[in-house]
């Protein structure tokens, strides 16, 4: 979990509303952890796909 933000765990347990929460202070949706992966990716890796849904609509990213 080395280099994981707080953005990274509300993606992977599937935090939605901490998610958003983060975002709104400028969370960085493109931080990568020790393994090259955004909280992006995790969300999806983990099944969140609200949570996927919400960084892919705020930043128009994609996996």
């Amino acid at each position: 979990f080395v280099g994981w933000t707080a953005l990274h765990k509300a993606s992977v347990e599937g935090c939605y509303g901490i998610a958003n929460e983060l975002l709104k202070a400028g969370a960085d949706v493109n931080a990568r952890g020790s393994e090259q992966i955004t909280p992006l990716q995790d969300a999806v890796k983990e099944g969140h796909y609200e949570v996927y849904s919400k960084l892919n609509t705020c930043y128009g990213l994609g996996i």
